[in-house]
């Protein structure tokens, strides 16, 4: 999962300005793995984790590209400027040994090209990837409240999820502005 990430947040660096005209492209696989994160993480700490935790998640992700990218920089920089410093010690020993350059060797040095570093740019996760990631793990909770009935017949467990999504649905309200936020 990492290395779809870290090659979709390197697509998404070549092109900035174009990240939400593709969103729509990648917004459910985003969406599909907060899902599965998120369940995994209330499988085994029981609470939510929030945007800002996820968001710092994905940041790291883009760290790792945006190291990798800066690694590639300083090689590239560096074989640059070796070529540059090689091209011009033959030139000197060149006019040295008063040998003739031919007339389309002279002065043709590469101009060595314009590296401009990379940019660090995050991968944003959005609200509503983040708010239907959650939407779809209550349908994942729910599974395993009547999975635990049914096979391990353990009542505590889908007693303790209900609680878990009141409190959610009772946050959704809120942030819904349908209600205030209940004592408690």
């Amino acid at each position: 999962i990492k290395t779809i990430l870290e090659r979709l947040a390197v697509e998404l660096r070549a092109k900035p300005l174009e990240y939400f005209q593709f969103h729509r492209s990648f917004s459910p696989c985003i969406q599909e793995f907060l899902e599965a994160f998120l369940f995994w993480h209330y499988l085994n700490y029981q609470q939510l984790v929030p945007l800002s935790v996820v968001q710092a998640i994905f940041d790291s992700v883009s760290d790792d590209v945006f190291a990798t990218e800066m690694v590639e920089y300083q090689n590239t920089l560096q074989q640059a400027q070796q070529q540059e410093s090689s091209n011009i010690e033959k030139e000197e020993i060149t006019k040295q040994d008063g040998e003739h350059i031919p007339e389309e060797g002279k002065g043709e040095l590469q101009q060595p090209s314009v590296l401009e570093p990379p940019q660090r740019r995050d991968f944003s996760i959005t609200i509503t990837d983040y708010l239907l990631a959650v939407g779809d793990l209550t349908g994942e909770l729910m599974r395993v409240a009547v999975n635990s009935v049914t096979s391990t017949h353990d009542p505590r467990r889908p007693q303790s999820l209900l609680v878990f999504l009141r409190n959610l649905y009772s946050h959704y309200l809120v942030y819904s502005g349908a209600r205030k936020v209940p004592a408690g």
